[in-house]
This record gives C-alpha cells, structure tokens and sequence, in this order.
C-alpha cells in the first residue's frame, strides 16, 4: 500500500471518465448523502490530487453517517497522506470497528504502527491478515519488519524465508534477509 505517495487511488478503476457527471449530478441533488459525499471525495483524489477538499469530503460523510467504513477507511489513507499518523490511526481503527474483515484496512493500520515504531500492534494486523491468506505477500513483509523492529531477529528471518517462497520474484524478502545477515556480522 502506498500512504503518502501519490498516484491513483486503489480502486481508481471504478472511476472512468463517466463517473465525474454522474457523482456531480449526485451531489447537486442529494448533498448530504454520506455515499455521495465518499465517491466525490474519491473522485477529487483521483483527478487533481486535492487531499484537503477530498478529506472534508469524507468528514462530512463519517460526520453524516459514523457507520460508514468506507469514509472512516478513505479519511484514514487520506490523512496517512498528509502525515498525520495519528488521525490515520483512529479513523482505520474506526473502519475496523464496522467492518473487521477488510484486509486492506487492517494492512494500512499495521504499516501505521510500524511507522509509529509499535511494532507488536503492527504484528498483531498482520497476523490477522495471514490467518486468513498465510501466503500474503504485503503481510508477511509488514509482519517479519515488525519482527525485525522488535528485535526478534530469527523469528523476522522465517517471515521473510516464507515471503521469499510465496513471491519468488519480488525483491523486498530477499533485501530484508540480507539486512539480517549483515546485522548478524
């Protein structure tokens, strides 16, 4: 996941060029609207990048309805952006509460935490994520960091071992077990 980079959104494709009309035309008519209020944000992050606008847009849909996920998940990413971990933190959590399952949420939350050097919250997500699919690639990269930030050495090593088995071509398992065998000099 990338927080504070740029680039589209994660679920940019529902978003092609026909979806602008449509949500203004939303907007203008239902201006309240909690599900209206999230896409037009969506919609301001993906076509000029204005996080700012696009934030008020999500707190007014959280501010409209407190139970709506997608906002609370969306104000998280939106503020994990701007570098406000803390505010990132709550509104992830906030999502979490209403919807537990989206692993998603809980991966941005655990690279929060590692972040925020609590590496022990951080692996708890991620264990989350790889008890439900064991061979994440993204989860175990943020679990064996986790491990490494706790200090637990031979425990990130088996993480990344199994990363390195899961995604053979991706180069992040192989990197971290070469920090660990040059820490290990």
């Amino acid at each position: 996941l990338n927080l504070t980079g740029g680039g589209p959104c994660p679920d940019a494709v529902a978003f092609d060029g026909e979806a602008a009309p449509l949500i203004e035309s939303l907007q203008a008519e239902r201006k309240q609207d909690p599900d209206v209020l999230y896409l037009a944000g969506r919609l301001l992050l993906l076509n000029n990048g204005d996080l700012q606008q696009a934030i008020g847009h999500f707190q007014d849909a959280v501010k409209e309805n407190p139970n709506h996920a997608k906002a609370h998940q969306a104000l998280g990413m939106a503020y994990a952006r701007r570098g406000d971990v803390q505010q990132a933190k709550q509104e992830l959590s906030a999502s979490l509460k209403i919807q537990p399952n989206v692993l998603e949420t809980r991966l941005a939350l655990a690279e929060l935490h590692l972040r925020s050097r609590a590496p022990d919250l951080a692996l708890e997500e991620a264990n989350v994520v790889l008890s439900a699919l064991p061979n994440h690639p993204l989860a175990l990269l943020i679990a064996g960091d986790a491990l490494l930030q706790a200090g637990k050495t031979s425990e990130a090593l088996r993480k990344f071992d199994t990363l390195v088995a899961a995604a053979p071509t991706s180069p992040s398992g192989y990197h971290r077990k070469g920090v660990i065998y040059r820490m290990q000099k």
